[in-house]
């Protein structure tokens, strides 16, 4: 789909086969635009403005890409995707007042990138993850009110020139935990988590963090 507008629509894709492409491209969804239930290969989504996108409970084999996207509220807790990216993207709350809310998330995800994206508003709590064999959770360059990773397994957690009020990031067990340039203005909540190694670079500075919470945490600060 390009250079197409849609005001609430429900588009249920076959689940027939091995699965579609699909490419939204250059459009305007305004109201719900719900992609459930679907089998689909791929999805890309790009330079596209978004008021409500419902995802949950799709299918998506591969990878799912959200780029330089203007959007209000996603709803993606989806089965099967071994990618999630979002670039380059912006969200705030949707203008028509609807609650705001974005959650991304896949079981199967090997990978997670969320780069130069901002997610902002309101009291937002941001959802998002992989499962059990996530490889590289990555947020670079990217700005958030409040962002939930508790829980989180990955081999490799890196929050680079990163920004947050608040950080959930507890019972998590981490392979490599890295902050570089990483700014938490009121909380990061690192209770019970568990990583075999911890590097923090580019002066962050959690020593002044007053909201700092290490209970039951095998994290040990420099000296």
């Amino acid at each position: 789909m390009r250079e197409c507008e849609f005001e609430d629509i429900h588009c249920g894709i076959s689940k027939d086969g091995g699965g579609s492409l699909v490419l939204i491209e250059n459009c305007k969804l305004r109201g719900r635009f719900r992609l459930a239930p679907a089998l689909i290969r791929s999805l890309t989504i790009r330079d596209t403005v978004i008021e409500m996108l419902d995802l949950a409970g799709a299918t998506i084999k591969d990878e799912l890409l959200i780029e330089r996207v203007r959007g209000g509220s996603v709803e993606a807790i989806i089965k099967g995707a071994k990618r999630l990216a979002v670039r380059d993207s912006q969200f705030t709350p949707p203008a028509s007042g609807e609650k705001f809310a974005f959650s991304l998330a896949s079981n199967d995800a090997q990978e997670v990138l969320i780069e130069n994206t901002s997610i902002l508003g309101g009291n937002i709590l941001v959802d998002i993850g992989g499962g059990p064999h996530t490889e590289s959770l990555f947020f670079r360059k990217s700005k958030f009110t409040r962002l939930d990773l508790q829980y989180a397994h990955a081999a490799h957690l890196l929050l680079e020139e990163f920004e947050a009020n608040s950080v959930r990031l507890n019972d998590a067990r981490i392979g490599k935990l890295e902050l570089s340039s990483a700014a938490f203005a009121l909380t990061l909540d690192l209770s019970n988590t568990q990583v075999h190694e911890f590097k923090k670079t580019g002066g962050t500075d959690l020593k002044k963090l007053s909201g700092l919470k290490l209970d039951g945490s095998n994290i040990k600060l420099p000296q």
